[in-house]
């Protein structure tokens, strides 16, 4: 079992445990920890609860759309315009639709093929942010449908 946590100041193994116990999953052991940048871009820094800049199980699919539209870091090359972006491609690094993407994404195939595009500026910003909101429609939709049970809210990603 997975879970994806970034909660300001809050002990991650206890989150864990918390969501595995009410998944009835085994007690857990944190192994591993990997904070998931900021929709606003990485700071070196955790991110901080704020309902408008923060993807949340409970947005209807229009809020999801607007806050990734609106406050997800793109990784433009160049001066940002479409121009420049086709022609120096995207910062793979930089944007924060990729970064999301490789966290969320299970299919190599497809992430490799969609990072590669965006980093050679086949994919623009507001296209790699359209493919970031259909895979969060899909998994907060398989959330509020009860496929991972028990789980009152599911907060995915924080932002500050």
């Amino acid at each position: 079992c997975v879970v994806v946590n970034q909660v300001i100041k809050a002990h991650r193994y206890e989150l864990c445990y918390d969501a595995a116990e009410k998944m009835k999953f085994n007690a857990p052991v944190l192994l591993l920890y990997r904070a998931v940048p900021c929709l606003t871009g990485a700071q070196g820094q955790e991110c901080y609860l704020d309902n408008d800049r923060t993807l949340l199980s409970v947005d209807d699919d229009k809020a999801l759309r607007k806050k990734i539209m609106k406050y997800s870091l793109s990784g433009s090359r160049g001066n940002g315009s479409t121009e420049d972006h086709k022609k120096y491609g995207g910062d793979v690094e930089m944007d924060i639709s990729c970064q999301y993407l490789k966290f969320l994404e299970m299919d190599d195939a497809v992430l490799n093929g969609n990072v590669e595009r965006f980093g050679k500026g086949e994919l623009l910003c507001g296209e790699i942010k359209q493919v970031l909101y259909e895979k969060l429609v899909k998994i907060f939709g398989e959330v509020k449908a009860g496929h991972i049970k028990d789980v009152e809210r599911f907060y995915l990603i924080k932002s500050d």
